[in-house]
């Protein structure tokens, strides 16, 4: 379950101030610099401090909300059955130390760690419904909401993070959604399918899952895929949804080649 929260960040309507600079278009907002220029931010919330509103939205996603003009746009995935919820504590590293501790051996703890901190997705799996909704940023109010694709996960996820942890990106006339070792997906700002192009899975490094959102810029959308198998970058048409190039990409050595940036253009 999703809860999803505008903060009182100024005394003006969302609507009120539509300059492409003043967009929060993409992971990590204009330009990828997390900066909002003349935001005034509240120093502190709660449930219902500082809060314009606030709507639950169903599934699970670790994607950032993006926003366009009078528009929120986010992601998230639904499944029929329970997801491993997260747990306080830096991902599998403090159950890892108890473990040692009480004398079990270092493969013995990674075993323990894994089944406690790791879904593995089997045959039995029940499909992933990926999600995109849009919301009316003033309200709060839903105003459309599509699935994008349905079908069993492309690999394991580590509990602290999601099948929907990819933030998609706008350029003010379509949006982009990178669903991890799935697919790229294009749709109007009003939900409507343009393109789309499915990936082939690659393992990720401990089936942690995976996060990498896409870039564009005014011709190209670029997809990362930092994995275990085959690590690349490739660009996209963004009209058209043809692959124009990829390069392959090789880690360090003695470094895996998993990864989980997002480019910067």
């Amino acid at each position: 379950m999703l809860v999803v929260a505008l903060l009182l960040a100024t005394a003006q309507p969302v609507a009120a101030q539509p300059a492409a600079d003043q967009q929060w278009p993409q992971f990590r907002g204009p330009a990828g610099r997390a900066i909002a220029d003349g935001a005034e931010l509240p120093d502190s919330w709660s449930a219902d401090e500082n809060v314009t509103w606030a709507v639950t939205i169903g599934g699970t996603g670790w994607s950032s909300p993006i926003v366009w003009e009078d528009r929120v746009y986010l992601t998230s995935a639904i499944t029929q059955g329970e997801y491993m919820v997260p747990e306080p504590g830096i991902f599998g590293n403090d159950l890892f130390t108890e473990l040692m501790e009480q004398g079990l051996t270092q493969d013995e703890a990674m075993a323990q760690v894994s089944a406690h901190d790791v879904e593995i997705t089997t045959d039995e799996s029940p499909p992933v419904r990926w999600m995109l909704y849009c919301l009316d940023a003033a309200t709060g109010r839903m105003l459309w909401f599509r699935e994008l694709h349905r079908d069993q996960a492309p690999g394991g996820r580590h509990r602290k993070n999601s099948y929907a942890s990819e933030t998609p990106v706008t350029d003010g006339e379509y949006l982009y959604v990178h669903i991890g070792n799935v697919g790229l997906f294009v749709t109007s700002l009003a939900g409507e399918p343009v393109w789309s192009t499915r990936f082939d899975p690659y393992p990720i490094y401990l089936d942690f899952g995976t996060a990498s959102s896409v870039a564009i810029d005014d011709e190209l959308v670029y997809v990362l895929n930092d994995n275990l198998t085959r690590p690349y970058l490739s660009a996209y048409g963004k009209g058209s949804g043809i692959e124009v190039w990829t390069v392959e990409r090789q880690a360090p050595e003695g470094f895996f080649p998993s990864g989980w940036s997002t480019p910067y253009v």
